[in-house]
């Protein structure tokens, strides 16, 4: 099982970042905040593809286990979400 994944850049968690960029006009964001948000778009993409890779992996394990005719979850059937937390909180 696959709990939530929250990649981080530095202390701070990189969905966090991009929501900052998302929110404030260009002029009023900091160069390191607009390098934070580059590194940031590139580990939730290197994280997606990783637990994309992950279950994947999981679930050929899974179907090479499974008994013909059983209830398990075919190709195709899997979705990955990603979950950030709000600074000073979970979840």
């Amino acid at each position: 099982m696959l709990g939530p994944v929250d990649p981080q850049v530095g202390e701070h968690p990189a969905a966090s970042i991009l929501k900052v960029i998302a929110k404030k006009p260009i002029a009023e964001i900091d160069d390191e905040t607009l390098i934070l948000a580059d590194v940031a778009e590139k580990a939730i993409a290197q994280l997606r593809e990783t637990v994309k890779e992950l279950l994947t992996r999981s679930q050929s394990a899974d179907q090479s286990r499974s008994w013909p005719g059983s209830s398990r979850r075919g190709p195709g059937r899997t979705t990955i979400r990603s979950r950030s937390r709000k600074p000073g909180g979970s979840g």
